[in-house]
């Protein structure tokens, strides 16, 4: 009986050895520059983030970093299939922007329209982000290309939403505790 008990802890052990052994990790930086290097986001092998410089910068594979050059103060990038999206603060108004890495070009979603958009995230063609026109924060999803819509217009206060495919998650208050919506 004991034996059995010791053969099937040994074949326990070897299981979980070779399961643990199909990958390993490598670590490299990505960018080393002056300042704070903060708010990484991937996809695939692009990697984005803000500079400590507060320009948004772009590096996909082992190429040298890119910066992406316009006023203001750009924060939060996040990537998808190529574009990058990230807010910009210009006096007290809050847009959000885009860079499409295969055309070089600037993408504008919102500009000097007097309400604060922030917090940007993009899966596909689809730049979901937080926009404060009516006093509350209700998330809008705006096509690439297309015009902004409300994610969810019965509800209000929308926060720390995340965007994936065709489906956007959030969290809201309601009856004095937040939960999760989708």
């Amino acid at each position: 009986m004991r034996f059995l008990s010791l053969t099937l802890v040994t074949t326990v052990f070897m299981v979980t050895s070779m399961l643990q052994a199909d990958y390993s990790i490598h670590l490299f930086p990505v960018y080393e520059g002056s300042g704070d290097q903060t708010k990484p986001d991937i996809d695939d092998d692009t990697v984005v983030w803000q500079g400590g410089d507060t320009n948004i910068y772009w590096k996909t594979g082992d190429a040298e970093p890119n910066a992406i050059l316009v006023d203001g103060l750009q924060t939060d990038p996040a990537v998808s299939d190529g574009v990058v999206v990230w807010y910009d603060q210009r006096d007290s108004d809050r847009d959000i922007y885009g860079y499409d890495i295969a055309t070089d070009n600037i993408l504008i979603f919102t500009e000097d329209d007097g309400a604060r958009q922030r917090y940007p995230d993009i899966s596909g063609p689809v730049v979901v982000y937080q926009d404060n026109t009516s006093g509350s924060y209700n998330l809008l999803a705006h096509p690439i290309g297309g015009t902004a819509s409300a994610v969810s217009p019965v509800s209000t206060h929308q926060l720390n939403h995340a965007i994936d495919g065709t489906v956007v998650v959030w969290m809201e208050q309601v009856g004095g505790v937040y939960q999760v919506f989708t």
